[in-house]
């Protein structure tokens, strides 16, 4: 379990639907065993990048893992693009 780990603002990757995705912890839910992370989504270049209109799920802390802060991979008119590594 990652819940005494787990800070608002720490770095994840969660499990959905059998694929990981990052994400950033938003809040820590005191009755359950669970986060609210907001997500990103994949990129076609095989890059993440935050969603204009945000991703934000609860999240079983069996299904969280502490992950590294994304670096920035890629700069454009269209926004960042990250790079992550699970």
């Amino acid at each position: 379990m990652y819940g005494p780990d787990l800070d608002v603002g720490s770095y994840v990757s969660v499990q959905y639907n059998g694929q990981q995705y990052p994400g950033k912890v938003k809040d820590l839910k005191s009755d359950s065993d669970s986060a609210v992370v907001s997500c990103m989504t994949k990129t076609l270049l095989d890059l993440w990048r935050w969603s204009q209109k945000e991703d934000v799920l609860e999240y079983s802390y069996d299904d969280i893992k502490i992950i590294s802060e994304p670096t920035v991979a890629r700069k454009t008119s269209r926004g960042l693009y990250y790079s992550v590594k699970f």
